[in-house]
């Protein structure tokens, strides 16, 4: 279908179900160790506050429970319910506020701030880049011929570690960012080399719905990152029901990205050996059953 050697990197068998797990752990770890003996007391386990669309909330919650400390999801009225009840099987607590991600996010941080618990910004922490960047050695460990990665954009924190770390040991690797049409706030915020919000993001990848881009994260992907490409909600449509026919592999429509980028570069990506980095699977039964049976002309 694309014309290349093309590898899948599999984030859909974690413990959650996606890549967040790895940068969830290693600034959960950090912070835990920094804190030292603030946080043991007997009295009291430490607590963390982050907001998020599902993914990162599900391994916030997961990696509190291992290492044991408490979590407080903030997340929009609007998020998947898939998600939030995989959270609250993790053990968090959930608060439901906002039209979107990005207003969950103010109200988080606000009451992390009243006293509420350490606040833990998925994009902005420099230690969930850490994490994800262990995505990127893999890649280069198991594939040194790789040509060009491709990589779904939310906050950015993901394609920012990858880049840095394959960077790190590949400087010839091209390192493609992808994220929707309707959710376009980090392709432009690249573009311009500054921050440039959007006033809406309703996307069917609600893992890359995100109207107020990171500073930070930003910065650190124009640093790594070769281009941005956006894609249609019509392609990430396909690109779920083409996972499922063609790799048998249940992806969500974030993840599915991917493969949408891919087919919009197909021309530029012919005979390359070429990464889609999938990122999780966690997908509403709903949402399934209409990319299933959607129509496409991709």
């Amino acid at each position: 279908m694309l014309g290349t050697r093309t590898f899948l990197k599999l984030e859909t068998c974690s413990p959650v179900g996606s890549f967040k797990t790895r940068g969830a752990f290693v600034a959960i770890s950090e912070w835990l160790k920094s804190a030292g003996g603030e946080t043991r007391s007997p009295r009291r386990r430490p607590r963390i506050v982050t907001a998020s669309s599902g993914n990162h909330g599900m391994a916030v919650a997961y990696a509190a429970r291992i290492l044991s400390a408490d979590a407080t999801v903030y997340i929009s009225e609007h998020a998947s319910p898939t998600k939030i009840e995989a959270i609250r099987g993790q053990g968090a607590a959930i608060v439901r506020t906002g039209r979107d991600f990005d207003e969950a996010k103010e109200a988080g941080k606000a009451y992390a701030t009243e006293g509420g618990g350490w606040w833990l910004e998925d994009g902005k922490n420099p230690d969930v880049a850490v994490g994800t960047g262990t995505i990127g050695l893999e890649i280069v460990e198991d594939l040194p011929e790789v040509d060009e990665i491709l990589v779904p954009v939310g906050s950015g924190a993901l394609i920012g570690g990858i880049g840095s770390a394959v960077r790190s040991s590949d400087a010839d690797t091209e390192i493609t960012g992808v994220q929707p049409e309707s959710a376009p706030a980090m392709v432009r915020s690249f573009a311009a080399g500054k921050p440039v919000p959007t006033d809406s993001c309703e996307t069917i990848a609600d893992g890359l719905a995100s109207r107020v881009p990171v500073p930070e994260a930003l910065e650190l992907m124009r640093e790594v990152t070769n281009r941005m490409v956006e894609v249609s909600e019509e392609a990430i449509t396909f690109s779920v029901r083409a996972l499922v026919e063609w790799a048998h592999l249940l992806a969500e429509p974030a993840s599915a990205a991917a493969l949408a980028g891919a087919l919009e570069r197909r021309e530029e990506l012919v005979g390359k050996n070429v990464v889609l980095v999938i990122t999780g699977a966690n997908i509403d039964r709903a949402v399934l059953l209409h990319c299933l049976g959607a129509t496409s002309n991709v």
